[in-house]
């Protein structure tokens, strides 16, 4: 038996660092939304033990490196069976970019194991175990338009964000998380008003949304390539755009389609490798497939 999952890639409408707990682990408020851009993830149940992942990156580790391993290793430890499946991620989402590729990746393994295996946890459990994995693994099983807090564990959903095309573009350059928290904890950066943009998205104000974006990291962090590629996404009139989570990519909202499509066919000619068309979803990580 094989199911195949979505797993959504997320921007962050706004992000705030609000501090750092005692274990390390930064705390922050931010708006996530899931997007239509993702990863797709397969898996297998098989007759043989063991937990058998592939990538198609192959510079991607597919051991206990990878995001999707760990999750897979906490399921089976979580119901107490033994492992037995392949699981092949077909990847869409770029690396190093603050779209939660890996997170996504490990809430579309936890989403397909708990269908695969019949195993009926509730989407609290699944998210309790994805925490472990990851601080954003639970938003991208939960997915749709949220408040986080804390250290990604308190999700507060949010009326769902429709009705904007949007561009995500990254530069040739990446951005480490470690190196990214760094930055934000050696500056001090401003705080966007999350309540002004709560109340935004409850309006479907769409515009009001674009001029609230805002990221600490992107203060912090002043990566020239990001700003290039924020100047001309600017030049195509977006509601707004911004860095998403730690960087390098960067998304914009448009007010049509055409508008959207003009200004990802201009950052492809202006030699940007990875542009992506999409727009915001209401889920997370789920099933299309089983066989």
């Amino acid at each position: 038996m094989t199911v195949t999952v979505n797993a959504p890639a997320k921007v962050n409408l706004t992000l705030n660092i609000d501090g750092v707990r005692e274990d390390g682990y930064h705390l922050l408020s931010s708006v996530f939304q899931t997007v239509s851009l993702s990863d797709v993830v397969t898996i297998t149940r098989t007759e043989e033990s063991g937990i058998r992942l592939l990538m198609s990156d192959p510079l991607l580790p597919c051991d206990a490196r990878n995001t999707a391993y760990r999750a897979a290793v906490l399921f089976f430890d979580y119901i107490d069976k033994t492992p037995c499946v392949d699981i092949y991620v077909e990847k869409r989402i770029p690396q190093q970019a603050g779209l939660g590729g890996g997170s996504a990746d490990a809430a579309g393994v936890l989403v397909g194991l708990n269908a695969l295996f019949d195993a009926h946890l509730s989407m609290e459990t699944l998210c309790a175990i994805g925490e472990k994995v990851g601080a954003d693994v639970p938003f991208c099983i939960v997915g749709g338009t949220a408040l986080v807090t804390g250290i990604g564990e308190r999700i507060e959903p949010l009326p769902y964000l429709e009705g904007c095309p949007m561009v995500i573009a990254k530069p040739s350059v990446g951005v480490s998380t470690k190196e990214a928290y760094a930055a934000v904890d050696a500056v001090q950066t401003t705080s966007t008003d999350n309540d002004a943009m709560c109340r935004s998205i409850a309006a479907s104000d769409i515009e009001a949304v674009g001029a609230l974006l805002d990221n600490a990291f992107e203060q912090a962090l002043a990566i020239p390539e990001v700003r290039e590629l924020l100047d001309l996404m600017s030049r195509h009139s977006p509601y707004g755009c911004t860095m998403s989570g730690s960087g390098s990519a960067v998304f914009g909202l448009f007010r049509t389609d055409e508008q959207a499509d003009l200004c990802a066919e201009a950052l492809r000619q202006h030699g940007i490798a990875e542009v992506f068309r999409c727009a915001p979803i209401s889920c997370g990580a789920t099933v299309i497939k089983r066989s």
